[in-house]
């Protein structure tokens, strides 16, 4: 019997590299979709073939070209088509942001299949947008959002001159 569990024992130490690269798990946790992006404000599991000028352009969302701390996620390999975009304005440009992107008060939407807040502040963590606590955050959705195409984010400013928005964009082909 020794010598049979032995063979057993070499012929899992041989499959199991195979089937854990086919997996994707031989990069030791790394997500299998991350491919290197030629921008280096992307984030990691951006879609290579995706520029964030296409992507803003494609889901409708507005970001003012002098914005700082920029950082972002786009997808298009599987449903949905999606960007999550991180930028800092002067808070005294907030309002045109907010208006250029067609944005209301969460708390004041009822439309439905919109983001809400515990799927923006998941999405702000994946832009890399710390937040620091006590911040107050207020969170948008589109005047437009509905189940095909989902817009929406989050606003906040640790310091009251310069205010983070954390947006996001979702359609469903």
């Amino acid at each position: 019997m020794k010598g049979a569990a032995g063979k057993q024992r070499f012929i899992a130490a041989l499959i199991a590299p195979m089937l854990l690269a086919s997996c994707g798990l031989g990069d030791w946790g790394e997500d299998p979709l991350t491919e290197k992006h030629p921008d280096p404000r992307a984030v990691p599991g951006s879609e290579s073939e995706i520029p964030l000028e296409k992507a803003l352009g494609d889901l409708g969302i507005t970001m003012p070209p002098d914005a700082k701390g920029v950082r972002f996620k786009s997808r298009n390999d599987f449903a949905p088509y999606y960007l999550y975009v991180k930028f800092t304005v002067p808070c005294s440009r907030a309002e045109s942001v907010i208006q250029a992107n067609r944005l209301i008060d969460l708390h004041r939407s009822d439309m439905p299949g919109s983001l809400d807040e515990y799927t923006l502040e998941n999405i702000s963590r994946t832009v890399e947008a710390q937040i620091p606590s006590g911040a107050g955050i207020k969170f948008f959705v589109s005047k437009y959002s509905s189940n095909a195409h989902k817009k929406g984010g989050l606003l906040f400013s640790p310091d009251k001159s310069n205010c983070t928005f954390v947006l996001a964009a979702e359609r469903y082909i």
